[in-house]
Parts: structure tokens; C-alpha cells; sequence
């Protein structure tokens, strides 16, 4: 029997591909003290932890109303 995903599983798997988006747009990682693959795996733990901030968002919004939250993509982005 498939386990079914969470829907910040499901998020990760749609927009993962920022990860090596961003990393890919820092020339001089090296003098971060930073391994390409090691930044990539800081920006995918970003957009994983940030999904998680978005869900929290999303349902004080539906729970409380106010200011609906931006689109994912464009939260993920900034």
C-alpha cells in the first residue's frame, strides 16, 4: 500500500528545482567556504523550511481570515 504524501511533500517536489535555480546564480561560492553541492542543499532546506512557514500561514488565514497570503511560488521566490 502507497503512502499517501503531505502537501508540503507535494509542494517540495513541485518547486525543488528553485534550489538549483538560485544556487546556480552565485558565481563565487567558493569564497562562502561553500562546496555547489552543499549550497544546493542549503537552498533545498530553505524551501523546505519555508513551505512549512507558508502552510502556518495559509491556515491562520482560513482559520482567522485577514490578508489572504501571496501565491507559493512568489513567497518561495522572495
Amino acid at each position: 500500500m502507497a503512502s499517501k504524501k503531505k502537501m508540503s511533500e507535494i509542494l517540495y517536489d513541485r518547486y525543488e528545482y528553485l534550489a538549483s535555480k538560485h544556487a546556480s546564480k552565485i558565481f563565487a561560492y567558493e569564497e562562502l567556504s561553500f562546496e555547489y553541492e552543499d549550497l544546493l542543499q542549503e537552498f533545498r532546506i530553505k524551501i523546505f523550511l519555508s513551505i512549512k512557514a507558508y502552510g502556518r500561514r495559509w491556515r491562520q488565514y482560513r482559520k482567522h481570515g485577514g490578508k489572504k497570503p501571496v501565491h507559493i511560488k512568489f513567497y518561495l521566490e522572495a
